[in-house]
């Protein structure tokens, strides 16, 4: 079965390389590796090279790949929606996932357990999820406790008011009820109620006076978007 280990990639490859051996990665298998895209000058020569160099090893042990992907690493959100992002790009391609904290990114090794949750949510392939750390003498695997931490999805119908907010109002609009009750065919008065729900779960903020309140969605809220639209197309897709 092939597997598509998910690395962040910081300046360098010891942990990476000793990883990858113990774990037993073979052929068919790829390395997709995370580098922050505000790196520059020293910082981005450094992570270059490293990344020649992990792409060395496995061109050595056999027929495998290292595949580069630049994430926003300006704040948390952007973060956390440009792994996931990337993952999916090729998560298709491979029978399941490995998400190794190695070190490195430290911004990404901390949102790794969250990109774990939200992929175990989206498809439907094994994600497992490890540490390294040179204070280890094996790598620790954290999968089973992920088990722990369910995340309860909203309904069906609240997580379609999410992505209409998303659709007309992009990242920045605030979107009144009328314009979302527009996009979705339904009554105002019924998405209304909706978005009141979506905002007492800090999914999206609500401003302006009552009778011409319109809602943006909140960083949480662009994350569960993001995640539940490529779930739903999955869904249909099967």
């Amino acid at each position: 079965m092939s597997k598509l280990y998910v690395i962040p990639l910081g300046f360098q490859v010891d942990y990476v390389v000793r990883f990858l051996i113990r774990v037993g990665i073979g052929s068919g298998d790829a390395v997709l590796a995370l580098l922050p895209e505000q790196s520059g000058g020293d910082e981005r020569a450094r992570s270059e090279k490293a990344l020649r160099d992990l792409g060395d090893f496995l061109r050595r042990i056999g027929e495998l790949s290292v595949i580069p992907e630049y994430v926003n690493t300006r704040d948390s959100i952007n973060l956390v929606i440009g792994i996931f992002d990337a993952v999916m790009k090729h998560v298709n391609d491979y029978d399941f996932v490995i998400i190794a904290i190695t070190g490195g990114v430290r911004a990404f090794s901390a949102a790794s357990p969250l990109i774990a949750a939200m992929l175990r949510k989206a498809i439907n392939k094994e994600v497992r999820l490890f540490v390294v750390s040179e204070n280890l003498t094996d790598y620790l695997d954290l999968t089973e406790a992920l088990y722990a931490f369910e995340v309860v999805e909203p309904s069906e119908g609240l997580i379609d008011v999410l992505r209409a907010i998303q659709d007309v109002g992009g990242l920045d609009k605030c979107v009144g009820v009328d314009e979302v009750a527009e996009r979705l065919g339904k009554d105002s008065s019924t998405v209304r109620r909706q978005l009141y729900d979506l905002e007492d779960m800090k999914l999206v903020v609500g401003s302006g006076s009552s009778r011409h309140r319109c809602f943006s969605l909140t960083g949480p809220g662009r994350i569960l978007a993001r995640l539940y639209a490529n779930l739903q197309s999955r869904r249909k897709a099967q």
